[in-house]
């Protein structure tokens, strides 16, 4: 019997300070100074199209598409396909007055959700659509898909832009309704509950709280993000003001169930109004909670001490349990200044990921950045234990170009915007984005900029590409092309030298080929190439059998596993006149490797 060796190659490789751009474009206010904002905010639907918005008092443009405003400040929604194509420029304004944006949120049937505050002479023009609207009061906006206008609702608050929170999630939105209320909307527009603090008292001129930021429980609990100046109560339980009001104040953390009833209740302390307006907060899928603070004078989290006491807002970055218990908190480190301005949960649960903007010399545990006397952008990860895994600026040329937005697809794609204050074309990565005064809206992924070095895994006659790659991968035998093999995985047919190449052919263009891996295909592979062995039937829906193995009176196991090498289920001591069940798994490809004594075979099978 021929005994068969497993040799798996992995590569232990240092992080990378550039990520891959994949797409990027600009827009807005094309020669105006003071006229616009960038991409404040970022909104993804179920189809896939990005959403972001600017505003201004002058006409704004994108990829050739130009629209002049109403009177005075306009808004102006982008529509973008996950390619980063324009689909459509709509307008929200006043006649003879301004509109200003604050958020924008999807649904789960694509549509879109503005908040914003109009001020001029009672009536919001959505596109073409005129109704009436109460001025200097927050708006929560509904569009359809296309941009048509479908509802409005006044949300009773006039906090010019401070409570600019917004939440979608499983069918309701959220917002500020009140000076110390939030509150819930169905997509239909029918308002549900509602949370309210109970006593708030200050002795500054602020009225009540100023929600900021939002998001999601794994279990579908709400958390909210509010600035405060004071003393505030939920029921019996009240958070004090620590320090001086006039000088300071506490971020205020509530969370709450679906149904808006207080869980709980936490202060952290000594902060300040954040400049960008957003308090960033994501949630892990233990339930912690990350925001990105200010800190001004000393905030204390868990055992750790921020102090700050030149009143510019220390950039920190802290984490509480489920239960609002601080956990630990880290100060950005910098020569001059750096803030995270917008933050993400990774998707696959790998890290919180941060964007912002820094100057002098800035460091995320063993990277650093710098930028002299410039503002320019950044994106962080860190672990659940604040350890850096990456960080890395996207823009070298251009000052003032802030991470403002960051939103993550869960297929490993995030998008990044911010604003644009002068006529150089950026540069992200080596993607170019067209010269715009105006807002930025950009897609990256964690793959590096250059195309890795791939190593190739086997395991039997099944050959894996490692690491996974997202660009263009072509499979050689004995250094001839092999037409349309270009996965991440081969199965081998014949002896002899296989490699595969990693190629970007479109922004940062690169490629790289793996070490050279001899494959020797036994005799029993050969048997499999004259349909010794053979899988029935095949197509099938996912019931199948296995006949052709030489020792009948043997058992042998099965595995079966996807094209990107993962095992979806396996059966040990089979004999010839048992089903092999895979009906539970997708529709597509899957390989089969059969093992016994005298048996080593993979095989694709098609489940319909």
């Amino acid at each position: 019997m021929k005994k068969s060796v497993l040799i798996c190659l992995t590569i232990l490789s240092s992080q990378l300070f550039a990520q891959r751009f994949d797409w990027a474009t600009a827009g807005g206010a094309a020669g105006i100074a003071n006229s616009y904002y960038g991409a404040v905010d970022i909104a993804r639907d179920p189809q896939g199209n990005i959403y972001t918005f600017d505003y201004s008092n002058h006409a704004q443009q994108c990829q050739g598409d130009t629209m002049q405003p109403f009177d005075g400040i306009t808004a102006y929604i982008y529509k973008f396909n996950a390619q980063g194509d324009l689909l459509f420029i709509n307008r929200v304004g006043e006649l003879g007055g301004s509109f200003s944006p604050f958020n924008i949120e999807t649904d789960d049937a694509g549509s879109l959700y503005i908040l914003g505050q109009g001020a001029g002479n009672g009536a919001i023009i959505v596109n073409e659509d005129t109704v009436p609207a109460v001025d200097f009061t927050n708006q929560l906006i509904k569009l359809d898909s296309d941009g048509n206008f479908v509802w409005k609702q006044n949300t009773g608050v006039a906090t010019n832009g401070g409570g600019c929170m917004l939440q979608y999630s499983n069918g309701y939105l959220y917002y500020q309704s009140g000076n110390l209320k939030v509150s819930k909307i169905d997509t239909a527009g029918v308002v549900g509950a509602n949370l309210t603090a109970s006593y708030y008292s200050s002795p500054t001129a602020s009225s009540g709280l100023l929600f900021k930021g939002s998001s999601v429980f794994p279990n579908g609990d709400l958390l909210f993000a509010a600035y405060s100046r004071g003393t505030v109560a939920y029921g019996t339980d009240t958070l004090f003001h620590i320090g001086n009001p006039f000088l300071t104040a506490p971020v205020l953390f509530v969370r709450c169930d679906t149904n808006m009833n207080l869980v709980w209740a936490k202060y952290a302390s000594n902060a300040r109004d954040p400049d960008n307006n957003f308090i960033p907060v994501a949630i892990d899928s233990s339930e912690n909670v990350y925001a990105a603070v200010q800190v001004n004078l000393e905030m204390i989290i868990g055992n750790d001490t921020i102090q700050s006491t030149d009143f510019t807002g220390q950039g920190t970055i802290i984490k509480l349990d489920g239960n609002g218990a601080g956990i630990w908190a880290q100060a950005l480190q910098s020569t001059g200044l750096a803030y995270a301005w917008c933050m993400q949960k990774a998707p696959d649960n790998s890290g919180i990921v941060i964007g912002g903007g820094y100057t002098g010399n800035t460091q995320f545990g063993s990277f650093i950045l710098t930028a002299a006397s410039q503002s320019l952008p950044f994106i962080a990860k860190f672990d659940a234990n604040g350890n850096y895994i990456n960080a890395f600026n996207y823009i070298q040329n251009l000052s003032q170009t802030d991470a403002l937005s960051l939103l993550a697809d869960g297929n490993g794609n995030y998008y990044v915007g911010g604003k644009l204050t002068g006529f150089t074309a950026p540069i992200f990565s080596c993607t170019t984005a067209t010269a715009n005064r105006g807002f930025y809206l950009g897609n990256f992924t964690e793959q590096p900029d250059i195309a890795p070095t791939p190593t190739i895994i086997a395991n039997g006659n099944q050959l894996t590409a490692s690491p996974e790659f997202s660009g263009d991968i072509q499979w050689y035998f004995n250094g001839n092309m092999l037409n349309n093999e270009n996965g991440q995985t081969l199965l081998a047919t014949e002896t002899g030298n296989y490699s595969v190449t990693y190629a970007y052919t479109s922004g940062c263009i690169s490629a790289d080929t793996s070490s050279i891996l001899n494959v020797v295909i036994n005799n029993i592979y050969a048997n499999y190439g004259n349909s010794t062995i053979s899988i029935y039937p095949n197509p099938s829906t996912g019931l199948f059998q296995i006949s052709g193995i030489k020792d009948n009176n043997s058992s042998f196991d099965v595995s079966v596993c996807n094209l990107l090498g993962a095992t979806i289920c396996s059966f040990s001591n089979c004999n010839l006149n048992q089903t092999i069940n895979i009906a539970d798994a997708a529709p597509g490809i899957y390989l089969v490797q059969v093992k016994s004594n005298n048996t080593n075979a993979t095989f694709k099978v098609l489940k319909q």
